[in-house]
């Protein structure tokens, strides 16, 4: 009897198969699980499939029977497909539903096999033995192929072949994808590398330091390799694989370069810098704002640790190491902050160099901006010239919202480089105040000196001044005067003027009393004028 458990409970309940047919071998994901047996003297290499997530309930479960002389050797599940391995070295692709897409065949003896979204790799044994001390060692290949269930044959299936690196004395013991599509490996001394997309295997773990004893083993489940640079794997005490019955709680370790001076500030930077190279070659997302806003964080993350090695080249004196670093970078208002720095840290040859290199990176964007510019335009011009006939011209209105949401998006755009430039100069200053040296104390003030008093205020310099101040101060009040008196002078013609205006109001006058108001107000005017005149 087989049971098949989730991790993840809410994927699918249990299941319990009655294994009549000595199942040794098998595959699982999310969406499937694949059993298949190995040829017996009476009977015939079966595989059986399970689709958990079959929407016909007549769908759920298939199985297939290998020729006669034919064994499966190995199973891997991808997106939309699962292989076969089997004795005669041949590749037979099934699709989910159990249609048969391709049987190709392979080379070389099998090792071991996996799978992540389209992509299959399978791993050979290639050459003979060869001798490094008394045990035989082997070549190991990966083949990678780009499976396709529909016109597999238009495309290249066979996408690389790549030599696979292990440890002096050591053997491949686990192979797979990252969870970005990253090829990875783990050997028999527990070192831990990636296939980086240059083609070059890189170690960035080894738990050969963690052992406590020579017992003691690694089961490793999986790389992560975004957000966060991971391994997830459960300690074996004294057996090399966990059991089954025991629900073991993965162990989460950062991937760790083993740069030479670990501990120091300048290796961790470095470190930071290599992982942040990894990551942006490693995407390979469908969805392009989430791989461009990816791309953005590890840019931001990148640039910031180039500008904490040039403060720290330029604090440990080392300014060849501080230019090299402003070439990393290819902002020209990054530059001008590092050009600053270094020029308030008293390095002038310093400011001089990478002011240069500031020109000559300008230089460079502009050639590149221009090309891609050139490019996108002939594109556009031919896209044009082929499909102007195809679709109606579009709306002015259309356009005009089109003009108005790429110019937000560049605002925003510019707005987000603005902010991380002032991030990167606080990072900067930050790093400045900490490169200069301590201020010297205060001495302490003398005691019995005299404690000047200030009658005449604090905006005061001297006597004079207070003289000055207190004369504009008298003239003042005497204008104040002369005006609050002009003011009493004129309430008496006020008030008349009101008590006309009252009497106008309660009496009901025509248009011929009209001169004689006119005469009243002309008479209140010249009064009024002649108390000025006083």
């Amino acid at each position: 009897m087989t049971q098949i458990n989730w991790h993840d409970t809410s994927i699918h309940p249990e299941i319990i198969i009655d294994n009549t047919a000595n199942f040794s071998i098998g595959d699982m994901n999310d969406e499937i699980v694949a059993l298949a047996s190995k040829v017996g003297e009476e009977s015939l290499s079966e595989m059986q499939v399970q689709c958990v997530k079959a929407w016909d309930y007549g769908s759920r479960q298939w199985s297939v029977k290998l020729p006669e002389g034919e064994s499966v050797e190995n199973i891997v599940i991808g997106r939309t497909f699962l292989v076969l391995a089997t004795s005669q070295r041949y590749f037979r692709t099934f699709s989910y539903a159990g249609t048969q897409k391709m049987v190709f065949c392979y080379s070389g003896p099998l090792f071991t096999m996996c799978a992540f979204n389209d992509m299959f790799t399978a791993v050979m044994l290639n050459g003979g033995a060869y001798y490094e001390s008394n045990e035989p060692q082997f070549n190991f290949v990966a083949n990678i192929y780009k499976m396709k269930t529909e016109d597999w044959h238009k495309c290249q299936s066979l996408v690389q072949t790549v030599p696979i690196s292990v440890g002096r004395n050591a053997k491949l013991n686990w192979i797979g994808y990252t969870s970005r599509g990253t090829l990875c490996t783990m050997d028999s001394k527990y070192c831990c590398r990636i296939f980086s997309s240059n083609g070059i295997w890189i170690p960035v773990y080894d738990f050969a330091t963690t052992l406590k004893s020579n017992s003691d083993h690694i089961f490793l489940i999986s790389f992560m390799d975004y957000p966060h640079c991971e391994i997830r794997y459960i300690y074996c005490r004294g057996i090399e694989y966990p059991l089954v019955e025991s629900r073991s709680i993965p162990a989460v370790v950062k991937w760790q370069l083993p740069l030479c001076n670990q501990d120091t500030e300048k290796s961790k930077l470095e470190e930071k810098l290599l992982l942040a190279e990894i990551g942006s070659y490693a995407l390979n997302s469908d969805d392009e704002d989430k791989k461009e806003s990816e791309l953005l964080d590890i840019s931001a993350t990148y640039t910031k640790d180039v500008v904490r090695l040039f403060a720290l080249a330029c604090r440990a004196d080392r300014q060849c190491r501080a230019a090299e670093f402003a070439t990393y970078t290819h902002s020209g208002q990054i530059v001008q902050s590092m050009c600053n720095f270094a020029s308030k840290t008293r390095h002038p040859l310093l400011a001089e160099k990478v002011a240069e290199i500031g020109r000559i990176n300008a230089v460079a964007q502009q050639d590149v901006t221009r090309d891609e510019h050139e490019r996108k335009r002939n594109i556009l011009l031919e896209d044009k010239k082929k499909s102007d006939f195809l679709a109606p011209k579009r709306l002015k209105k259309d356009r005009i919202s089109d003009e108005v949401v790429v110019k937000a998006v560049q605002e925003r755009a510019e707005q987000e480089e603005n902010e991380h430039v002032q991030s990167l100069d606080t990072t900067l200053s930050n790093e400045y105040s900490s490169f200069l040296s301590p201020v010297q104390p205060r001495l302490p003030s003398n005691p019995f000196k005299r404690k000047s008093q200030n009658t005449f205020g604090s905006n005061q310099d001297n006597f004079f001044d207070s003289l000055a101040s207190a004369s504009s101060t008298t003239s003042r009040k005497t204008s104040d005067d002369i005006s609050d008196w002009k003011k009493m002078k004129r309430e008496p013609s006020k008030i008349r003027q009101t008590s006309l205006s009252v009497k106008l109001n309660e009496e009901k006058y025509d248009i011929f009393s009209v001169p004689s108001v006119l005469y009243g107000l002309r008479s209140a005017y010249i009064h009024e004028h002649s108390d000025l005149q006083i």
